[in-house]
């Protein structure tokens, strides 16, 4: 079976990610969200398990312990994080998995160390 891809798409707050990437899933039917676990408290705009899984900093980090492969990014203050566990076990079975992340090279660097892929990262600019 071919292993699958992670796509990465970046670039500033209010680039465009989120709205290219729902536009993804709705076109292509075998790419998954990567739906993110964070602290922070959910913007006006956004929907409760629609790319985020909204939880108490006590939920983060329980859920964060009893992960064997944790994928944490703390950004201004607030905990971004997945079991990457989860989602290489996708990756293996040949699915794609795409989802937004801050533009920073460590958190994409630590991103292609944990889920053992090379991603593809589309870069959006303003």
């Amino acid at each position: 079976m071919k292993m699958g891809k992670l796509i990465l798409v970046t670039g500033y707050f209010g680039a465009g990610k989120s709205t290219l990437t729902r536009e993804a899933i709705k076109t292509i039917p075998y790419l998954i969200y990567l739906k993110t676990i964070t602290n922070r408290p959910l913007r006006k705009d956004e929907k409760e398990g629609l790319e985020y899984i909204f939880v108490t900093t006590k939920e983060y980090n329980l859920l964060r312990s009893k992960s064997k492969k944790w994928d944490h990014s703390e950004i201004s203050g607030f905990y971004y994080g997945a079991d990457a566990e989860k989602y290489n076990q996708l990756l293996v079975n040949g699915k794609s998995i795409i989802c937004c992340v801050a533009p920073d090279l460590a958190i994409i660097d630590q991103m292609n160390y944990l889920y053992g892929v090379k991603s593809i990262l589309i870069w959006i600019d303003t």
